[in-house]
């Protein structure tokens, strides 16, 4: 008997384990309704249709459960999550460059397992069939996920790292540090605060006063922004109508920042040296009559939707016309890095997030992607 509640919540009374499963989770969703919350640690405890008590689910560790054939009901098909993961870890003795005393130690750094961070995230998996007909059938699959970082201690002779150098020429510093409370994927900048009528630089200070960028100290720079998306994502569709078939895949990256060196470094006239620069050198920052500057003006919103692929393709039967000895033939194209969907100014928003010292788009390692277009054949035997 297949039991549905007003949440849109479908499961197998018949099951034990999606029955067990479903109940606690409905539990749960009653709570939140009544204001009592629902919380991380009580959904953590559901592992697969089992409940585990608190002090049975350990402190930290990774909690995961799949929601095993929760499903929303369309009119043409059915959609089914098919998994969902939240997940916390606490991970120690990180490995940290620190520096030693010369002597007794031969070198004046060494590698040490100190410190330690905390990574908290979730992800989804959808999927299933929107239109199902004889001749025509329409399959989505959609993955969805985030997570963020945050560095809990950091021992030894080093409270601070500093990363994320910018390029030069003329080199205005590093954009990025690490330290103890603080979520990795920041950026730690200048506070922009507009332009002088004669086009230089201003700041907002450690004390919240407006100033000229030449009098910045280094103390007057901020954390902000952050490289981690809040959402990645990937979605796929593919459909079917008689002998032709068709797919697109996508995938992107919403609400997160990328510091964009393009405009920082190839966009004031003259201040360069020998370095070509932007058409936008001349227009959309022509206003600009100072050395670049390390701040938050050339942070942008990185979010993007990119089309990776889209194939077409038509099937030939051919087992009565070869006598069995070819099965098919399929002839398709397809078509790679077909767009990508952005606001954002730089060459590519899909930058190194990598590590603590991603987010920077240099325009030194610039390689642009190319799009592609590939005809093919299939034989079937």
């Amino acid at each position: 008997m297949l039991l549905t509640r007003e949440d849109g919540l479908v499961y197998n009374e018949n099951n034990p384990s999606e029955r067990n499963f479903f109940r606690k989770l409905l539990l749960f969703i009653d709570r939140d309704k009544r204001g009592g919350g629902m919380k991380l640690q009580d959904l953590a405890s559901v592992r697969s249709g089992l409940v585990l008590s608190r002090k049975q689910a350990k402190e930290p560790s990774e909690y995961r459960y799949p929601l095993i054939n929760l499903r929303c009901i369309q009119q043409e098909g059915t959609i089914q999550l098919k998994e969902a993961d939240i997940y916390r870890r606490k991970i120690s003795n990180l490995l940290f460059y620190v520096m030693v005393p010369q002597p007794p130690y031969i070198r004046g750094y060494q590698w040490q397992n100190i410190g330690s961070m905390e990574n908290k995230g979730w992800e989804v998996e959808l999927g299933g069939d929107i239109i199902r007909k004889n001749d025509f059938t329409w399959s989505t699959s959609l993955n969805l996920s985030g997570s963020t970082s945050k560095v809990l201690t950091m021992d030894g002779s080093n409270t601070r790292w500093d990363g994320g150098q910018l390029p030069g020429p003329n080199s205005p510093g590093k954009a990025i540090i690490l330290e103890e409370g603080s979520t990795i994927g920041q950026f730690y900048l200048y506070e922009f605060a507009g332009f002088s009528p004669s086009g230089e630089f201003r700041i907002v200070n450690r004390n919240g006063q407006v100033i000229p960028a030449s009098s910045k100290i280094a103390e007057d720079k901020k954390l902000m922004g952050n490289f981690t998306p809040k959402l990645m994502y990937g979605w796929s569709h593919t459909f079917k109508y008689r002998n032709f078939d068709a797919s697109i895949s996508m995938h992107g990256w919403y609400d997160f920042d990328v510091y964009n060196t393009y405009a920082m470094t190839l966009g004031i006239a003259g201040r360069n040296g020998e370095c070509n620069v932007l058409k936008d050198a001349y227009s959309t920052f022509s206003h600009i009559k100072d050395e670049k500057l390390m701040s938050n003006y050339y942070l942008e919103d990185g979010s993007f939707l990119k089309i990776d692929a889209v194939t077409v393709g038509y099937l030939f039967p051919l087992r009565s016309h070869t006598k069995d000895f070819v099965e098919s033939l399929r002839l398709y194209f397809t078509a790679g890095n077909l767009a990508t969907i952005t606001g954002y100014t730089g060459l590519d928003p899909e930058i190194d997030i990598v590590g603590y010292d991603g987010g920077i788009d240099n325009y030194q390692n610039a390689y642009p992607m190319t799009r592609t277009f590939t005809f093919g054949v299939q034989l079937k035997f």
